[in-house]
């Protein structure tokens, strides 16, 4: 946990590995943190959203969610001011782990301006998500992102997060069911 000038745009970092684990989050501010001011935690949680409603929640040892081809999962993720000022231009920016894909138009966030990258966090784009496709005759066509095309989710706060307050982000992600 570390202190931003409310000033600095925070930026989260998500990411993890095959077993789907969300314990290696991080954030980086471009100064030095200050003695007082916004503290933004991070909490990541998970959970199985189908494809078998009522199906019971398994986890290994590391506390990961035990999933299989086609299940859905649902992650929020909540960032709480524990600082002392409020914490302007925060972004939480949530690669899409491998062995799954981003469920289309199931990113959410309350006062949020949400982008996407489909070239590993390079640059972003509001909807509609597009690429270019060069044609036979030498030409380029803009065509709308597969599902399967997209690398990272990122959430622009767009209000100050009070101290003491909290914002959440949500996800769908469906694992592959292999390539």
């Amino acid at each position: 946990m570390r202190s931003f000038r409310s000033s600095i745009i925070l930026i989260l970092i998500i990411g993890f590995g095959i077993g789907l684990a969300r314990s290696d989050a991080w954030a980086q501010a471009a100064q030095p943190a200050p003695a007082a001011g916004p503290k933004i935690d991070i909490v990541i949680t998970d959970a199985l959203a189908g494809p078998e409603p009522g199906r019971k929640v398994e986890r290994d040892k590391s506390g990961n969610l035990i999933t299989k081809p086609g299940d859905l999962i649902r992650y929020t993720l909540t960032a709480t001011n524990r600082g002392t000022e409020p914490a302007h231009n925060v972004e939480i920016v949530d690669p899409i782990p491998a062995g799954t894909e981003y469920v289309l138009e199931s990113a959410t966030g309350k006062e949020m301006t949400i982008s996407y990258s489909i070239d590993g966090g390079r640059s972003y784009q509001l909807p509609p998500v597009t690429y270019e496709v060069r044609l036979p005759d030498g030409k380029t066509e803009k065509r709308p992102a597969p599902a399967g095309m997209y690398t990272h989710v990122k959430w622009v706060v767009t209000q100050p997060i009070p101290p003491k307050a909290s914002v959440s982000a949500t996800l769908n992600v469906r694992v592959r069911t292999g390539r």
